[in-house]
């Protein structure tokens, strides 16, 4: 088997099907093909296949290309007549894409409008081995094709969802907007809490330290007061023992009596005094415990701030990225709005052209139209002379078949005269024979 047609794009070969072979593959494929098409190829013919192939393989048909562009038909100064012509190169080109696609690179005008038994075998084993690839490859495409379906509707799906998002980011940009006189009063009031609360922690650190040294003045007096207590007993146990062993002097005994009393007054006086220290030392410790509580709460209450103020730090980093999302956005639309009103002027000119060109077509209409009245008056009168023609060709075969008929006759009488005439013939011929023996025998005998 030969081989032949090589790709631009990556060197392969396809095999020129033989014609029983080329026959068989177009009738699987559901085209009528004869032997004649393949060894006569006419243009209609191989056009009409070329079609049924474009049309399978791209979704491409010959009517599709039919009607020209207005802009290639107002270049040509007698544009009527090459509409067909126009209209078969444009469908020239995607059927020479096909055939580059399948191998074929030095596909022309040549090979539809004068195809030749070999380039028609060989273009057409091409189409065939790419239809036979395709199928095989159908699977893979159709699963390639759903994945770009899918991946489009995830698209459009990501596209409505930005919408969203970008309502949402104004919505929570109009929000703050609305929430920043509050926000900066919460910041104000935070600021403030936090300066009155590192006072109160100096106030209680302070607080703390007096209340250690007064509990520890407070433990020494105790033990002090307990100290002269001990030696009042112990004095008054010495007095009763000493009473019954001195001579006893009113004088002294008062002054030392008084000078005693004197001494447990100033004791007293000093136990009093510690005491009402004391109390008021566990005032300002309950005191303190309060402040405490107090603190603690502003403590609770300084984590919460903090953690709304990371909050808030956060919301407005998330609005200044927003912010320079949304700044991009109106960049984006900016340039939207630029293009559209190009867009816009593009779409006036084309509308302006498409006028001129409607009303050219319309005049180009009105010729047709005055055109196709008087070719269906000369149809009619092809017809009155085709019927007159058909009459006549009836009349000429009803004389073909009596004279038809006659020459029949005539045959078979001929032949009934040259069977006579064969018999007479070979009568002759006896005669002759007879004749000449007769002459030869007389000639002898002289």
């Amino acid at each position: 088997m030969d081989y032949g047609g090589r790709h631009t794009a990556g060197s392969f070969s396809f095999p020129v099907l033989k014609p029983s072979e080329l026959l068989r593959c177009m009738t699987d494929l559901g085209m009528p093909f004869s032997e004649e098409d393949l060894t006569k190829p006419t243009m209609q013919r191989i056009l009409t296949v070329y079609e049924h192939f474009t049309e399978i393989l791209m979704g491409v048909t010959r009517e599709q290309y039919g009607q020209p562009s207005f802009s290639a038909m107002q270049i040509l100064e007698h544009p009527d007549l090459h509409q067909d012509s126009i209209g078969l190169i444009a469908y020239y080109r995607q059927l020479r894409k096909l055939m580059v696609e399948v191998g074929v690179d030095d596909f022309s005008m040549r090979d539809i409008l004068r195809p030749e038994p070999p380039r028609v075998r060989r273009c057409l084993s091409a189409i065939i081995n790419f239809a036979k690839f395709r199928e095989e490859r159908m699977g893979v495409f159709e699963t390639c094709n759903q994945k770009a379906e899918e991946a489009l509707a995830r698209k459009e799906m990501l596209e409505q969802k930005n919408r969203e998002l970008s309502e949402q980011v104004n919505t929570l940009r109009l929000q703050r907007a609305e929430q920043e006189p509050a926000a900066q009063k919460l910041r104000d009031v935070n600021s403030t809490l936090t300066a009155d609360l590192r006072e109160l922690k100096k106030q209680q650190t302070a607080l703390t330290s007096e209340a250690e040294a007064l509990k520890k003045e407070k433990t020494d007096l105790a033990e002090k007061l307990a100290k002269t207590q001990m030696t009042i007993m112990n004095l008054k146990q010495d007095c009763i023992r000493l009473k019954s062993r001195i001579v006893q002097s009113p004088e002294k005994l008062k002054a030392s009596i008084s000078e005693m009393n004197n001494s447990l007054q100033s004791d007293k006086a000093t136990i009093g005094a510690t005491e009402k220290k004391a109390r008021e030392l566990q005032n300002k410790i309950d005191m303190m415990s309060l402040v405490e509580q107090d603190i603690v709460t502003c403590l609770k209450l300084m984590d919460e701030c903090e953690v709304e103020r990371q909050k808030a730090e956060t919301a407005l980093k998330k609005v200044s990225t927003d912010k320079e999302n949304i700044d991009k956005k109106h960049a984006e639309i900016r340039e939207l709005d630029i293009n559209e009103e190009q867009l816009k002027r593009q779409l006036n000119s084309a509308k302006d052209k498409l006028a001129r060109l409607e009303k050219h077509q319309s005049v180009k209409n009105d010729a047709i139209s005055s055109k196709l009245e008087k070719l269906k008056e000369e149809y009619r009168l092809a017809m009155m002379e085709r019927a007159q023609s058909q009459a006549k060709a009836d009349e000429n075969e009803k004389v073909t078949i009596m004279t038809e008929e006659k020459a029949a006759d005539l045959r078979k009488q001929e032949a009934i005269d040259a069977a006579g005439l064969e018999d007479l013939i070979g009568k002759l011929a006896s005669q002759v024979d007879i004749y000449q023996n007769a002459i030869e025998k007389a000639m002898a005998a002289a």
